[in-house]
């Protein structure tokens, strides 16, 4: 389960050793990935490339979270950085973003605070757009 962070060469010594590769894609925009997460998305998209590349199994997983990914706007940005990679088979989990808070409710106790939902339109959409492009995607992961 990776982020794909991590210099290049460090990946590849890691390939003989693993089958599978959860890949974390949590933004495309490159300003929004730096503003958010302190920095940039190169790396990640390269060994997302890199690993695609070699043959290895990769599910790549999208978290859904409100206000940092679920625009109409990220969703066309996924969908366009995506496109480039029909030709592999990929699995693609659309993770909708949950709340703690909603485990209180579980637990019979009252929310501490408000809960924040996902863009369910979005998230749908998304799903769709990249099914059309011959991914396997599925909603959770």
């Amino acid at each position: 389960d990776t982020s794909g962070y991590i210099l290049s060469f460090q990946i590849e010594k890691l390939l003989p050793y693993v089958d599978l590769f959860l890949y974390d894609l949590k933004i495309v925009d490159r300003t929004k990935h730096v503003f958010n997460t302190g920095v940039s998305n190169d790396l990640i998209k390269t060994n997302l490339w890199f690993l695609l590349q070699k043959g290895k199994n990769v599910i790549i997983r999208i978290p859904i979270i409100p206000g940092f990914n679920d625009s109409e706007e990220d969703k066309i940005e996924f969908v366009s950085f995506l496109r480039d990679f029909k030709t592999f088979q990929i699995e693609i989990n659309l993770l909708p973003y949950h709340d703690v808070s909603e485990k209180y409710e579980a637990l019979w106790q009252t929310r501490k605070k408000p809960g924040r939902k996902y863009n369910e339109i979005v998230l749908n959409s998304l799903k769709k757009d990249l099914e059309r492009l011959n991914f396997t995607v599925k909603i959770g992961g």
